[in-house]
């Protein structure tokens, strides 16, 4: 018994630092996407955290589309 819990709770924590990891990176990226408004593409990112980054007609562009797929969309 004390294995399984301890086997949950490593890959808990894994997971943790998978998220941790993604959200400063969607942070930075966030940011950068304010202050170079014409020149920024979140295409890399949606490449790398999305399954499907060309089935959706994303405006690579648009933050508030992008962050809501990426962190709201359940598909």
């Amino acid at each position: 018994m004390l294995s399984r819990v301890a086997d949950s709770m490593f890959w808990m924590a894994r997971y943790i630092e998978r998220t941790n990891g993604m959200m400063r990176l969607l942070r930075t990226s966030y940011i950068s996407s304010q202050d170079e408004v014409k020149d920024f593409s979140w295409r890399p990112i949606l490449n790398h955290y999305s399954d499907h980054p060309g089935t959706k007609a994303f405006e690579y562009n648009s933050s508030t589309e992008v962050l809501d797929h990426l962190l709201l969309d359940k598909e």
